[in-house]
């Protein structure tokens, strides 16, 4: 076994010593589409770095596991590019997990193994989506949670479908499962199904399932409650789930547009390998409602590790988790299930067959589409990165280590000038409810020209600081995020939100908590370049707090609300 483990460790040791090799390089990446997505993570790393607890000190979206992850990453890599130690610090939880799997399935397939490793090296490795946000090439911000929770996912169904049953998976699955729950819980809800369906269909012992599922209990609770974090959590999902209800069935329709692609080739696959075992399956689907109980059993099982329904099942899941997760490698952590259909294809079928060359097309279709999306992303970004220009921002720290095409920077600059004297134009269009353009947050010159803005800002702050004797003690943005106190190395405040999104992000149910909160920050910081339908919301939610201050404008771009 350790002969046919050899090539798969050795894919897992080139990626970590690649990714650790990168992390410690002050690399600057290309500035993608949404790139500021990334803040969140980086806002929650900087307050855990603080000792701030998230959903106690500090309500965030998602699960808390990405903060400490990233603040751990950037503590051993205190140089790293951001979005990279982000995405390579996931590595802390699935590459052990990895591992186990490799030793396990090789033992039986070195393939198996090693095409389960080529490409969780890639996801884990590549920091880009199978979707594109923007037309210019750039690394993906966005979407980060989801790529996190997707390697989780992959390692989690390549437990189930690649390892025997015994202690290593139990520890696999258990730790796969703890580390949803910390990351997102609209996939460890789907995840713990899956584990549910294969200890239902003989996949998994009962015993091993129990185990599993009582130790990701354990761990819930050994975690959240010494924190105090799992009650705040379990409250602040109910507010999300309830908040977010009323959306589901549109985005569903959004995710199966969008990723019709890969759907639509999986859902045919399932068809195809339901119809090839449809006569093999006609007895015990007699016994299913004729048998004895025993009978019954039997069959339900036998009925339930059919490869159809193993992948209907998982396709169905799939489903559900990227309902709330579209924009990122979707459907990717389907490929450990379908690996292990596929290398069982040449007992069903012969080679040549025509049964087999329908099967493999739609295994290609179904497969291909987001490997490709992603691998073009990166080679595409790579190859234009050379002649992109930095923002030469170093007091933006880790958010100066991005670059970007000329053109944009020039953009972004000019826009600095324009959306000061046409305040009024972009004032009307958000009072009709209108963005100044309708991909705003996807243009990499708004990404480069918000960067511009918050030096701009930190400028203004010290000087004022310098003018008044002293330090402002705390700052608040009343906007998307609040990069500030980072920036500006100052403690911020707490029972405020990292990801003030008023559509999805944030349930109205904590919004006057949140209104409180703003009044202990000394300074409140109004964005006005360009006025959007969005800040006219939140000033309006802010407005108790704002009567009570005295606003004046900061510079031309900002303004400045101070405590009486």
């Amino acid at each position: 076994m350790k002969q046919q483990a050899l090539y798969p460790m050795l894919v897992l040791g080139l990626m970590t010593a690649l990714a650790a090799g990168l992390l410690a390089l002050p690399l600057k990446l290309p500035l993608g589409a949404l790139y500021w997505d990334l803040y969140f993570a980086m806002d929650g790393a900087y307050r855990v770095s603080l000792g701030q607890v998230p959903h106690v000190d500090f309500f965030v979206p998602s699960g808390a596991l990405p903060y400490y992850l990233l603040a751990i990453a950037q503590q051993a890599f205190p140089g790293a590019q951001p979005l990279l130690a982000a995405q390579y610090a996931t590595v802390l939880i699935t590459l052990p997990l990895m591992v186990l799997v490799v030793l396990d399935a090789a033992g039986r397939s070195r393939a198996l193994a090693l095409w389960l490793t080529i490409p969780f090296a890639l996801l884990t490795l590549l920091p880009f989506n199978a979707i594109s946000f923007y037309p210019a090439p750039g690394v993906d911000g966005v979407g980060l949670y989801n790529r996190q929770s997707g390697l989780v996912l992959y390692v989690l169904l390549a437990a189930m479908f690649a390892m025997s049953d015994g202690w290593r998976r139990t520890i696999v699955v258990t730790i796969a499962l703890a580390a949803l729950f910390f990351l997102k819980i609209n996939a460890f809800a789907p995840a713990v199904v899956l584990v549910a369906y294969g200890m239902v269909a003989g996949l998994v012992s009962f015993r091993s399932g129990l185990a599993a599922l009582a130790g990701t209990a354990f761990l819930a609770v050994l975690i959240g409650l010494p924190t105090g974090m799992l009650g705040p959590y379990l409250s602040d999902i109910a507010a999300m789930a309830s908040h977010n209800a009323g959306q589901l069935g549109g985005r569903l329709f959004t995710l199966l547009s969008v990723k019709f692609d890969v759907i639509l080739p999986v859902a045919l696959l399932v068809l195809a390998l339901l119809a090839m075992d449809w006569r093999a399956c006609l007895p015990y689907l007699r016994l299913l409602f004729i048998g004895s109980l025993p009978e019954r059993a039997h069959a339900l099982r036998h009925l339930l590790t059919r490869d159809g329904v193993m992948l209907g099942v998982a396709l169905i899941m799939a489903i559900v988790i990227e309902n709330q997760n579209t924009g990122s490698q979707e459907f990717a952590f389907l490929w450990p299930l379908l690996l292990a259909i596929l290398l069982r294809m040449p007992q069903r079928l012969p080679p040549g067959s025509r049964g087999r060359n329908v099967v493999m097309i739609l295994f290609a279709a179904a497969t291909l589409p987001t490997a490709v999306n992603i691998l073009h992303m990166a080679a595409r970004t790579a190859a234009v990165a050379p002649g992109f220009v930095g923002l030469d921002r170093p007091e933006l720290k880790g958010l100066n280590q991005v670059i970007m095409r000329g053109q944009y920077r020039d953009h972004a600059l000019a826009a600095q000038k324009h959306y000061p004297r046409a305040r009024a134009t972009y004032e009307e269009f958000a009072r009709a409810a209108q963005q100044p353009s309708t991909i705003l947050y996807s243009e990499i010159e708004y990404q480069t020209f918000y960067l511009l803005d918050q030096a701009d800002a930190m400028a203004a702050i010290r000087q004022r600081e310098q003018a008044r004797g002293r330090a402002f003690e705390s700052v608040y943005t009343l906007g998307i995020l609040d990069p500030m106190p980072y920036l500006l190395g100052k403690t911020p405040i707490r029972g405020v939100t990292i990801s003030l999104d008023i559509g999805r992000g944030f349930p109205a149910a904590r919004r006057d908590r949140l209104v409180s909160a703003a009044r202990a920050a000394e300074v409140l910081l109004l964005p006005r370049c360009p006025v959007t339908p969005y800040i006219l919301d939140v000033e309006a939610i802010f407005a108790p707090v704002l009567a009570e201050r005295r606003r004046e404008p900061l510079n031309d771009c900002w303004d400045i609300a101070l405590k009486p």
